[in-house]
């Protein structure tokens, strides 16, 4: 054990007695009577009486062990700043992981002493990455040891299956760990700042470093410095384990650590609030869970939340505060528990925040990202459960207790703001618009859905596009006409600037209803800017007409609060200074709906005497003016099934990219976001799903730090926002196989008979895989990007899945797709009379 400057308190090491160990929670209230705490971290030797397993631990119960996702870590230096990247493997047993942690590629290097493995760590870090059998659900301590049983230790984190019947797997139940040389695991506190418990049950060391929890939040100022990135999508981006700060950055910040080395048979215990980080030395096995003691209770209420990841584990303090501290139930009930951190002497009120259900996420809180991109998660489930009486358990754990509370869910409300813009002009010409067709979209290739949280919910795997979106919208498009609903939905499409419900199917900035767009819609629905709306660009009517109005009034229905611009919406006169009511609600028919779409709420007109339509839906089936009742015939399908919402009413539109055969309707592409572009000389309309915006591989210039969207590789959708981290120009092998198949994909590394040169062309190669080919040179186009998703993980994903969407890509999307337009005319003129 080692300090880096004296005045901080050192690392304690505590060797009970038989007697002393018989108590698990009563030692550690010993060891914190003796300022363990302080340091973070105490290692505690077992008396020799204690056996925690009578077997070897190469005995075949441990060898057969499953690990089911080994992570492969690698670490990324940008700038002198480390980032941990953990990719999940595919499963093997722990036999041969053993061997592998064994081999001549992951052994643990000679060294003379810990200090200079230490150096050989640091030296290395980035290199040869190594893989850790991290998270592996289960015990392999003997079911009879009742004293220190990590699978068992009676503490009060408990009350959480006592109360509400849950386990949390690593959390109250065990996890296992097998590392090798140079695994490791980032900065960071435990989940709910709880406790934990580690024992090396077997093989080489471990090395952990500590910080005092006294100086945690000056670790937090320096990392949100260093990673600016994570902090402004995560606030607690520590928790996502990927801050890889070496002693030498911390003693250039002047962060004060420890270290110490946790050998084979001991415990380490680190306490609230206590950063940690280490690694390990060889291949060892490991079991770890979490614990909490009424010292505890404060760090909870006043622990740093992750939102950011689903799986993050997230535990209701009700019940805690109720049993522990009795005394402040009321008022921590009420949002009224002022207090310090005990670690942070700032006194700011701690928020019971109101919600519906309990909010126990009974998974990891690490998550992984696999190399064929594919995500595995369990099922996480958040639902209401009664408490459970059992009078014996309570006699079991020695502290305070008073009756059962139901524990309620913490409920995010995202807020989005809006920007206004003034003036009074207005115009009501629209001018008639061709539809080319066939429109297609092969949409929801490129749907951004984010799953948040709202009432119960399934995570099975990776967020499916149609599905999501089909969920999304179940209440807008069943038979059940809610007005609450309807006014959600209205609030939802005019937040953001231009406000206008019409407009948001023209703006570069689409909307992206999430499964908490409701909570977010009534946050906003009694603003004062939802009220008073100001003039704003009529970005509809402009893209239409051709006319530009820089700032045009808008309206906002008095009963479903739906916001449109007097000219999108085709009105001329209305009293401002009276209530309006929009088409639809002047005439109350409550259950009218739009012949071409199955959606009920939004811009609805009646064009005909009990016919309803959207103002975006009857201009693209009649090409012209919504107030006109001119028809300009265009292609159209009806009867044929909206891949978005899944049913085969109205009439559905397909993308203007000939290789797309998805059919949709034109307000659930609104929906999804898809992009709706104006050819004015034309007066031609091309609809185009995120994964057919016509950008040419020279306008595809990717770089450092640049955000993207990535799709995975099994369903080509591209839904998911990151940031480009690295760039790997590393050439690829082109090999003809003896079947005459080509692949320009064969890492140079895969080449048995080439291990240290690159074979000439045409030279027979042999590949790791057994196959036999000829070397026919080089690919260099084709580099790979590591990116890093907003939740923290990572990726590796190719150029051909990736997409960028910023602003100043528009120009270039808009006027790529007039020269696509022009060899769009060329080949199939003669089907289509251009000149209407």
């Amino acid at each position: 054990m080692s300090s880096t400057n004296k005045s901080i308190p050192e690392i304690m090491v505590f060797r009970p007695t038989w007697k002393e160990f018989q108590n698990f929670s009563s030692y550690i209230e010993v060891m914190e009577s003796q300022g363990a705490h302080k340091a973070g971290v105490a290692k505690v030797i077992p008396p020799p009486e204690w056996i925690p397993r009578k077997k070897n631990y190469d005995e075949d119960d441990i060898m057969s062990l499953i690990i089911p996702a080994p992570i492969r870590q690698d670490v990324v230096c940008t700038h002198g700043i480390y980032e941990q990247i953990n990719v999940k493997e595919k499963a093997m047993t722990v036999a041969d992981f053993k061997i592998m942690a064994k081999s001549e590629q992951y052994k643990t290097p000679s060294h003379i002493d810990y200090e200079e493995l230490e150096r050989k760590f640091w030296k290395n870090v980035i290199y040869n990455s190594p893989l850790y059998g991290a998270d592996v659900s289960g015990s392999i301590t003997d079911k009879d040891v009742d004293v220190w049983n990590i699978n068992k230790l009676g503490t009060i984190l408990d009350y959480v299956n006592e109360d509400y019947g849950i386990k949390i797997e690593g959390v109250n139940t065990a996890y296992l760990y097998f590392g090798m040389w140079k695994t490791s695991f980032a900065w960071h506190t435990e989940d709910m700042d709880l406790y934990s418990i580690n024992y090396l049950h077997d093989g080489y060391p471990k090395t952990w470093y500590a910080i005092p929890p006294e100086h945690g939040r000056r670790l937090e100022k320096v990392a949100n410095k260093m990673y600016p990135f994570f902090t402004s999508i995560c606030p607690a981006f520590l928790r996502h384990k990927v801050a890889v700060i070496s002693p030498y950055t911390l003693k250039k910040c002047s962060i004060p650590y420890n270290k110490i080395t946790q050998e084979r048979g001991e415990f380490m215990i680190t306490f609230p609030f206590g950063y940690h980080a280490g690694f390990n030395h060889g291949f060892n096995i490991a079991e770890a869970t979490n614990f909490a003691t009424p010292r505890w209770v404060e760090y909870g209420k006043r622990a740093l939340q992750c939102h950011c990841c689903r799986d993050s584990i997230k535990i209701s303090m009700d019940t805690f505060v109720k049993r522990i501290q009795p005394e402040k139930y009321e008022l921590w009930l009420k949002g009224n528990d002022i207090g310090t951190h005990p670690e942070d002497p700032s006194c700011t009120p701690v928020m019971r925040m109101p919600s519906k259900s309990l909010n126990i996420k009974c998974t990891s809180s690490t998550d992984y990202y696999d190399s064929s991109n594919k995500r595995s998660v369990k099922k996480i489930k958040s639902t209401k459960l009664e408490t459970k009486k059992n009078p014996e358990y309570k006699n079991k754990i020695n502290y305070k207790s008073t009756e059962k509370y139901v524990v309620d869910s913490d409920q995010t409300i995202n807020q989005k703001g809006s920007t206004i813009i003034s003036s009074k002009e207005s115009d009501d010409s629209i001018e008639k618009v061709i539809t080319i067709s066939p429109i297609n979209v092969k949409c929801l290739n490129s749907l951004n859905i984010n799953r948040a949280t709202e009432e119960s919910r399934t995570n099975n795997g990776e967020e499916d596009g149609i599905d999501g979106i089909r969920t999304i919208i179940s209440d807008i498009v069943n038979n059940c006409w809610s007005l609450e609903i309807e006014q959600l939905y209205n609030i939802f499409r005019s937040m953001n600037y231009p406000n206008c419900s019409s407009c948001i199917m023209m703006t570069c900035e689409k909307v992206s209803f999430n499964l908490d767009w409701k909570t977010t819609a009534r946050s906003f629905m009694h603003l004062k800017s939802l009220n008073a709306l100001k003039p704003t660009k009529a970005i509809f009517h402009n893209a239409i007409s051709g006319t530009i109005i820089l700032n045009a009034e808008l309206l906002k229905c008095e009963k479903c609060y739906l916001v449109v611009h007097k000219v999108c919406y085709g009105i001329k006169n209305v009293d401002i200074c009276i209530p309006w009511l929009c088409n639809r609600c002047m005439k109350n028919p409550m259950n009218a709906a739009c012949v071409y779409c199955p959606l009920k709420y939004g811009a609805l007109k009646e064009y005909k005497i009990n016919e309803w339509s959207h103002v975006e839906c009857y201009l693209f089936v009649h090409g012209s003016c919504p107030l006109t009742t001119r028809i300009f015939p265009t292609d159209f399908m009806t009867n044929q099934k909206c891949v978005i919402c899944n049913l085969t009413s109205g009439n559905c539109f397909r993308c203007s990219d000939w290789s797309c055969n998805a059919w949709f309707h034109i307000s659930c592409g609104i929906f999804a976001g898809f992009e709706y572009l104006i050819d004015r000389i034309r007066k031609h309309i091309l609809i185009n799903c995120i994964d057919h915006c016509y950008v040419s591989n020279k306008q595809r210039l990717f770089h450092i730090n640049q955000k993207v969207w990535a799709s995975q590789s099994n369903n080509n959708k591209f839904n998911r926002e990151c940031r480009i981290v690295h760039i790997d120009k590393t050439p690829f092998c082109i090999v003809k196989f003896s079947d005459g198949s080509i692949s320009d994909r064969i890492p140079l590394k895969q080449i048995k008979n080439f291990a240290n040169d690159i074979p000439s062309i045409n030279q027979e190669i042999h590949l790791e895989s057994g196959d036999k080919g000829l070397f026919l040179g080089l690919n260099y186009d084709n580099p790979t990007y590591l990116v890093v998703y907003n939740n923290g993980n990572y990726s590796s994903v190719q150029a051909h899945n990736i997409r960028f969407w910023k602003n100043k890509h528009i120009s270039n999307l808009k006027q790529n797709g007039k020269r696509v337009l022009a060899n769009y005319r060329k080949n199939v003129g003669s089907m289509f009379d251009f000149t209407k």
